[in-house]
């Protein structure tokens, strides 16, 4: 499992310290969790590795907004393996952990951001 840490600095710089800007950017996220999750198990289903890449790029952009900084960091890993077109990595396991990992990142940026 990914440790929950929001790098509350990195959310402060990027959104100029606008509260209301980083809630707006979570609620987006958030209303678009099942669709992010049916578009790349749908690509790992087809083996289509490009648009893996593609999908978790635009994810990675996402939670790094929101200074989720590890979970960036493994979503680039397995960003990475899909560029590197890697039949044999394990892209439901990860997504799956993943996707779990973002729940309780949200959760816990919820709690900061209604303090």
């Amino acid at each position: 499992m990914i440790e929950t840490h929001i790098n509350i600095k990195a959310l402060k710089e990027r959104t100029a310290d606008d509260k209301q800007l980083a809630q707006d950017l979570l609620q987006i996220l958030k209303k678009s969790l099942q669709t992010k999750l049916g578009e790349l198990v749908d690509a790992i289903v087809d083996s289509n590795y490009n648009l893996i890449a593609f999908l978790l790029h635009k994810l990675k952009t996402s939670v790094a907004t929101l200074g989720f900084d590890k979970l960036k960091a493994e979503i680039e890993s397995v960003e990475q393996e899909a560029q590197n077109n890697s039949s044999t990595f394990d892209y439901k396991t990860k997504i799956n952990c993943i996707f779990i990992s973002l729940n309780n990142h949200i959760t816990e940026l919820n709690k900061i951001l209604n303090t």
